[in-house]
């Protein structure tokens, strides 16, 4: 649901952008979009095909979406490789948008306070945990957008302690968002508070949310969670 929400605040951010084109121009607006990834992905591994065929179905006959091969830049799951990605298409005058498509980018999107063009994050996975400037309902900060996705986090404990009543948490995550989202060290005792858990640490895994791992999956990505009784 989140994901969806997502794609229609993109969608309604092109639309917005493509009024203001047809106002002085009849044809077809075109957008060009960039999007970064944090690295290879692993679950779902086509996560920006997704996105691409969703913004060009719902945008039909309203714009074109383009998604330019130079614009697809995958980093090399560290923040230093998303920033060096970031500042290449925010500084290319070709690109009309970013998407943020990873948690270390989505941070990493967060944490700026000036943009050149809009820019979409829509994996915070906690925005308060995360600091993400919050104004009302929108970021306040000029062309920045971002979908939280916390709420599911807490709304999977909960449904999980109506069928069985565990004590302990442990969260699983992959090494590369740890070290490169620093607030999600925080995550787990976060939950555990918040659910008067004991919680049982952090662990450090490499492709733990893979969709065969038998791993109940909190959120929507590369975040899973162990629960012990």
């Amino acid at each position: 649901m989140k994901i969806r929400d997502a794609l229609l605040l993109l969608v309604s951010l092109l639309f917005v952008l493509c009024t203001a084109v047809n106002a002085q121009n009849q044809n077809l607006p075109k957008f060009r979009i960039g999007i970064i990834t944090d690295g290879p992905n692993i679950s779902p591994p086509d996560f920006a095909g997704l996105f691409k065929s969703e913004i060009q179905q719902m945008g039909a006959g309203e714009f074109t979406a383009l998604f330019p091969d130079d614009m697809q830049l995958e980093a090399d799951s560290t923040r230093e490789g998303v920033k060096q990605a970031f500042e290449r298409l925010l500084a290319d005058p070709d690109c009309d948008l970013i998407l943020m498509l990873g948690f270390i980018s989505s941070t990493i999107a967060v944490e700026r306070k000036n943009f050149s063009k809009p820019v979409v994050a829509p994996l915070i996975f906690d925005s308060e945990t995360q600091k993400a400037p919050l104004d009302g309902t929108s970021s306040g900060v000029k062309n920045l957008l971002y979908i939280d996705l916390g709420a599911p986090a807490d709304q999977g404990i909960i449904t999980f302690r109506r069928l069985f009543d565990f004590k302990r948490l442990t969260l699983l995550l992959d090494k590369r968002d740890i070290e490169g989202v620093p607030a999600a060290g925080k995550l787990g005792s976060y939950l555990a508070n918040e659910h008067s858990l004991t919680g049982a640490g952090n662990r450090l895994c490499r492709g733990c949310a893979q969709p065969d791992s038998g791993r109940y999956r909190l959120g929507y990505g590369r975040i899973a969670v162990a629960f012990l009784q």
